[in-house]
C-alpha cells in the first residue's frame, strides 16, 4: 500500500511487469519502521539499498558536500524550554515527505529502479521520480532547503527556530508574543507552498521519542 500511495501521489512509477527502462540499475530495498519509539504503530518505511555495489553503486556516483549545520539533540530542547522559563509556550510543527519532495531530473530515473515481490502480485518493477530514503544526495538536498527556510525565517524575525530534519520547535518566553511568532513562522511555510501536519501548540507535545 505503501508503494503505491507513492505512485498515486506522482513520486514513483509502476508498477511495471518487467525493466522500466532498457538500461537500468535496480537495486535491493528492505524496510524499517517508520516510528520505532512506539510499539503501537506499525507502519514502515520503505528503503532502497542504493550503497549496494560498493565503488559501483548508484550512490558512489555523487559526491555529497559536508554542509555546516547544527545538530539539534534532546539536551537543546531541554536548555530552550528552561531559558524560556516556566509560563513557556510552544509551536511545533512537521512536514511530511520532506525527501520526497525533491524531484529527480528525468534522466537520472533508470538508476532508481526497485523490484518488489509479493505473494499477490509476484515480481513488479517501480522507478522512483522523487528523491528517495537511503539515495545519500537526499539528506544533503534537504538541508539546503532548510537552510532557506530557517533564513526566511530569520528575515520576518524568527532567529530562534529549532529544526531537526523536517520537525520545527518555536519555544517562546512571557516576554515574547508567542501568538504573532507562531503566526510569522506559518506565513513562511505557507509562503513556500509546504503544508504541515502533526501541529502541536499546547503544553505536551511529542518529539523524535526523547
Amino acid at each position: 500500500p505503501n508503494t503505491i500511495a507513492e505512485v498515486d501521489g506522482g513520486r514513483s512509477a509502476g508498477p511495471f511487469l518487467g525493466p522500466p527502462f532498457a538500461n537500468c540499475r535496480p537495486c535491493p530495498s528492505f524496510s524499517v519502521p517508520k516510528r520505532p519509539h512506539d510499539p503501537t504503530n506499525h507502519e514502515v518505511r520503505l528503503i532502497n539499498n542504493y550503497s549496494s555495489g560498493g565503488v559501483r553503486s548508484v550512490n558512489d556516483l555523487w559526491w555529497s558536500p559536508r554542509l555546516l549545520t547544527f545538530h539539534m539533540s534532546a539536551s537543546h530542547m531541554r536548555d530552550r524550554i528552561a531559558a524560556a522559563g516556566p509560563a513557556a509556550k510552544m509551536w511545533a510543527g512537521d512536514i511530511p515527505k520532506c525527501f520526497r519532495r525533491q524531484r529527480l531530473p528525468e534522466r537520472l530515473w533508470p538508476l532508481f529502479v526497485y523490484i518488489l515481490r509479493t505473494e499477490e502480485h509476484g515480481l513488479e518493477y517501480f522507478s522512483d521520480q522523487s528523491t528517495p530514503f537511503g539515495f545519500t544526495p537526499s539528506e544533503w538536498g534537504w538541508q539546503c532547503i532548510l537552510a532557506l527556510l530557517l533564513w526566511r525565517m530569520s528575515t520576518v524575525g524568527i532567529t530562534d527556530v529549532l529544526a531537526y530534519v523536517d520537525n520545527f520547535w518555536v519555544l517562546s518566553s512571557p516576554a515574547q508574543d508567542h501568538e504573532v511568532r507562531r503566526s510569522l513562522i506559518e506565513s513562511v511555510f505557507k509562503e513556500a507552498g509546504i503544508d504541515l501536519h502533526d501541529r502541536y501548540d499546547e503544553p505536551h507535545f511529542p518529539a523524535l521519542g526523547w
